[in-house]
């Protein structure tokens, strides 16, 4: 006679549990704008992917000031567009000019192409890293950016 065994492989209800609940979404973040809220409210454990495409002009539409989301070089930036970069300091003086970047709880950082992170709760907002978009050294244009939030353990 056999003795009965008992089988612990789960109903799915843990599994589900654990994993995490996947919220996405493309934003348009314009050129012209300070910043562009997304609507996200991130817990220090959710994980967000950010990735980026498109152009922005920084300077009065100027084809030649032209960049990607990775922006002007830096070390470029100020020989190559002088009054621009005498007119205000960038949110981030030592990332790219115009380049794309994140403010959560008033803390702000590069994202330019792509970039994950996690450790970060408030509300989630991407911008340019300009401190003009209206006025003398106007920017046009956009970056199209997709948003991935992973949540920890399924919550919202």
């Amino acid at each position: 006679m056999m003795a009965g065994f008992i089988f612990a492989g789960g109903s799915g209800q843990m599994d589900k549990a654990q994993k995490p609940k996947v919220e996405q979404k493309i934003l348009l973040v314009p050129g012209n704008q300070n910043l562009t809220a997304t609507g996200f409210i991130l817990n220090e454990k959710d994980r967000v992917t950010l990735k980026a495409a498109g152009n922005i002009f920084f300077s009065n539409g100027d084809p030649q000031s032209k960049v990607d989301p990775e922006g002007w070089g830096r070390s470029n930036y100020i020989p190559d567009w002088q009054e621009d970069a005498n007119y205000c300091d960038d949110p981030l003086m030592d990332e790219n000019h115009a380049a794309l970047i994140a403010e959560v709880d008033g803390e702000f950082f590069l994202i330019g192409k792509e970039a994950t992170f996690s450790g970060k709760a408030g509300l989630l907002y991407l911008g340019i890293n300009d401190c003009t978009f209206t006025g003398e050294f106007y920017n046009t244009g956009q970056f199209s950016v997709v948003v991935k939030i992973e949540r920890a353990g399924g919550r919202q």
